[in-house]
């Protein structure tokens, strides 16, 4: 009997191998995790952990999602730290370095939605979890007429407004901000009708 993530590496594979589950017809892939997880990966029932680096692995040299986007949309914590909400905001104007390494097809054209930041935890009003109901909310309302990275862009906006407090200390103000990875190199739209459009 498999474990809860053998069955997803198994699907994976099944995916990555099988032609006869994904074809050149198929515009892209999207894959969508609910659990719970620490940094770069997600736990089954069984308590067994998925290293999230296996979308790349199994799905990169899938001949028929070459240049298609490949979507994930995990809701996990990735950690116990907490973004605790601070007396002042500080803003910070410092430059990014930007560092240029050799890249393969196999990591291009992936996107991966993460519902908190590398170490962060992820919480939950009584109607669901902060970051699914922003999913959820922005994409409905926009789909048709916005890009998915510009989608996922408001949906931290909506996230990152949000303010609870832990059940263990009521006085702790805490914030989310959830996590976008992307090797994605064009924009993707949801098209009304006939799948993707990539622009």
């Amino acid at each position: 009997m498999l474990s809860c993530m053998e069955m997803i590496r198994e699907a994976l594979k099944a995916l990555s191998n099988g032609d006869n589950l994904i074809s050149a017809d198929h515009d892209s892939f999207i894959c969508c995790l609910l659990s719970h997880g620490t940094e770069g990966v997600v736990n089954g029932t069984d308590g067994k952990e998925f290293d999230l680096k296996n979308i790349y692995n199994y799905l990169g040299p899938c001949k028929h999602l070459s240049g298609k986007p490949k979507m994930a949309f995990i809701q996990a914590c990735q950690g116990e730290k907490i973004a605790i909400v601070p007396p002042a905001s500080v803003q910070s104007d410092g430059a990014a370095s930007v560092q240029s390494d050799g890249i393969t097809t196999e990591i291009c054209d992936f996107l991966k939605s993460f519902a908190a930041f590398y170490g962060q935890l992820s919480f939950r009003a009584a109607d669901g979890t902060w970051y699914i109901n922003a999913l959820c909310k922005i994409f409905k309302e926009n789909y048709k007429k916005m890009d998915v990275v510009s989608m996922i862009t408001d949906v931290h906006k909506e996230v990152t407004k949000e303010i609870g407090e832990m059940k263990e200390k009521p006085q702790v103000k805490c914030q989310q901000c959830p996590l976008l990875v992307l090797t994605l190199r064009h924009k993707v739209h949801f098209a009304v009708k006939g799948g993707w459009g990539l622009w």
